[in-house]
């Protein structure tokens, strides 16, 4: 009876902990195909794929959301598929290199705790702000038609590849590697420990790599992985790789059984209940800060107000690495300055 009652426990906790995320993925899902017309059905078949995916290889709750910063972009200025597509290609590619060259593990050095910390408060200040925006302002504006599966997208071209380039992917790339895969493997160690071995930097940029191409090829969304969505999910209960299973199931049959009615089916859930959940979910992650004291934590609050005033959490991010790092860079001169008359006195 005991056995049954905690397999019952368990059931619960991975199908509540699998839903965790929806309150950052459905608004950006429904503005991406009723602004920016990207076919609703791929994005949840591939959305779908990779969240199981993720279940099985890191087996404890890794998320796939949308790329925030480059769909935010998207979405303001009514991009085409075709530069969407462009960019997660073009994000996919420099990922890919950056794991292989190894660079990603040097880079992965410049991101020192407070401003890891500093990009997950501001990612969690964010979350509260649209939060509000949902909870008040609801799915104003988000209406649109569902189409079915199209095939393969129009291949982007080279123009599409330069907008993407310089309106996309340059303000996406340091959130990337600060949110989408520093701060992902960071939360993760914190939530799980050792459970937790297989999400690494490398891993998680040859995944999400592979992950982008794709999706640029077949017109999907650009995704990513995102701490916040870590939180999401742990913070409902998730605790291993089923959570993620479930989400991806219940995606792809969205997309294979309901085809064009499957938005139809997602509008149904009230915007006020996504803005609430959203709001915990940007409370619980803003406090991953709150083991810092000091210069840490004034660095990582600089990053989150600059970015929830801002509305953008790069500028947040270069602000926090120029106060962090400079003062240090300066000390280092002037110690090498005072110790270089010494030297030569010596020789």
């Amino acid at each position: 009876m005991t056995k049954v009652l905690q397999k019952i426990k368990f059931a619960k906790r991975e199908f509540m902990g699998a839903f965790g995320d929806v309150g950052t993925f459905i608004p950006i899902f429904i503005s991406l195909v009723a602004i920016n017309s990207l076919n609703g059905q791929t994005i949840l078949l591939s959305v779908g794929l990779c969240y199981i995916i993720c279940g099985f290889y890191y087996k404890i709750p890794i998320p796939v959301q949308p790329l925030k910063a480059m769909a935010a972009i998207a979405i303001a200025t009514g991009l085409q598929p075709s530069v969407l597509s462009a960019g997660g290609i073009l994000i996919g590619i420099i990922l890919l290199f950056l794991a292989a060259s190894g660079l990603i593990n040097q880079l992965n050095r410049i991101f020192s705790r407070p401003i890891v910390r500093g990009i997950q408060l501001g990612v969690g200040l964010l979350l509260i702000k649209t939060s509000l925006v949902l909870v008040f302002a609801g799915q104003k504006g988000l209406t649109g038609s569902f189409s079915g599966i199209s095939g393969l997208a129009v291949i982007p071209n080279l123009d599409d590849f330069l907008t993407a380039f310089f309106l996309l992917v340059i303000p996406q790339l340091p959130l990337t590697l600060g949110n989408s895969i520093v701060a992902t493997s960071d939360v993760a160690g914190r939530y799980f420990g050792d459970k937790a071995k297989r999400v690494t930097p490398y891993s998680l940029s040859i995944g999400f790599g592979i992950a982008n191409i794709l999706s640029g090829l077949i017109g999907s969304m650009p995704v990513c992985h995102g701490s916040s969505g870590v939180t999401a999910h742990y913070s409902l209960g998730a605790r291993t790789g089923v959570a993620p299973i479930i989400i991806g199931s219940v995606c792809l049959v969205l997309g294979l059984t309901f085809g064009k009615e499957a938005i139809n089916i997602i509008k149904l859930i009230p915007y006020p209940v996504l803005g609430i959940m959203l709001c915990y979910v940007g409370i619980k992650h803003g406090l991953l800060a709150a083991d810092l004291r000091g210069n840490e934590l004034w660095t990582a609050s600089l990053i989150g107000i600059i970015a929830l005033i801002s509305g953008n959490l790069a500028i947040g991010y270069l602000a926090g690495m120029a106060v962090w790092y400079f003062p240090r860079v300066y000390a280092v001169k002037a110690i090498e300055g005072k110790l270089a008359p010494v030297k030569e006195g010596i020789l």
